[in-house]
């Protein structure tokens, strides 16, 4: 993920994986994913750089980086027993001047992605004169991209949905992911929404019309939206492959 040095977070920048990384890490793990060019839902380097970001106009982006990678890493191991060895950009840097900086943003990590329990591998940091590109690769479970949502909602209210409430009372998660998961189910409407408030992208917006014009309620042209955004994050998953843009506004016409 992209943005220019010390400033502010920047919704237009440019999410590409620099090409040394991405051959970097084909190279050097079997199971690690990079996903710098998955949509936002998938994006690790979007939430490092929004744990960061009051941090940015104060110290230096490389070591702060660093920084929050370890902080996340020892939340992992903390809170959930993940643990496992990572790369940073200063793999010879004395941290432990900096652990008040990395406990404040390990507070950060369990405020904003409490549930998240992707494991860094890997972070780097490119920089091409004002440009950074921040870079990370990590361990995945799919169940991993929704999970954390239950703690930032976007826009879909909770407030009356009795039917969501009964469902999670109801729920067990006994790892069979072949089940129907409210908290999926939540966190993929949850996405959808913040593709319509940002209208990015704008097929999302025109489907959602469309399919209210044909009949469809709003809730039923959110949850066909969303069967289709999810078989995009599975495939982005499984292939590798970066988000193919095209592939999703195609399936998103064929809804009927």
């Amino acid at each position: 993920m992209s943005k220019k040095k010390r400033g502010k977070s920047n919704n237009k920048s440019d999410y590409g994986i620099a090409p040394e990384f991405k051959k970097h890490i084909e190279e050097t793990y079997d199971n690690a994913i990079d996903f710098g060019d998955a949509p936002d839902e998938m994006r690790l380097s979007d939430r490092i750089l929004r744990l960061i970001d009051p941090y940015m106009e104060s110290m230096d982006i490389i070591l702060l980086v660093d920084c929050a990678t370890i902080a996340w890493n020892e939340c992992l191991d903390e809170d959930f027993g993940i643990k496992g060895s990572y790369s940073l950009n200063n793999v010879l840097y004395n941290f432990s001047n900096f652990r008040d900086l990395i406990n404040e943003l390990k507070s950060r990590k369990r405020q904003m992605f409490k549930n998240n329990r992707r494991h860094i591998k890997e972070v780097k940091v490119y920089q091409k004169g004002e440009d950074i590109s921040v870079n990370v690769a990590s361990d995945f479970d799919i169940r991993d991209i929704f999970t954390e949502t239950k703690d930032e909602l976007y826009e879909t209210s909770l407030a009356d949905d009795e039917e969501f409430y009964e469902a999670v009372e109801s729920y067990e998660d006994d790892g069979d992911i072949s089940k129907p998961n409210p908290h999926l189910k939540h966190a993929l409407l949850a996405a959808v929404d913040n593709q319509l408030r940002g209208n990015d992208p704008p097929i999302t917006r025109e489907t959602f019309e469309r399919l209210q014009a044909e009949g469809y309620s709003a809730k039923q042209a959110k949850e066909k939206i969303a069967a289709v955004l999810v078989e995009d994050i599975y495939e982005v998953m499984t292939t590798k492959n970066p988000h193919d843009e095209v592939a999703y506004e195609r399936r998103l016409k064929a809804l009927t």
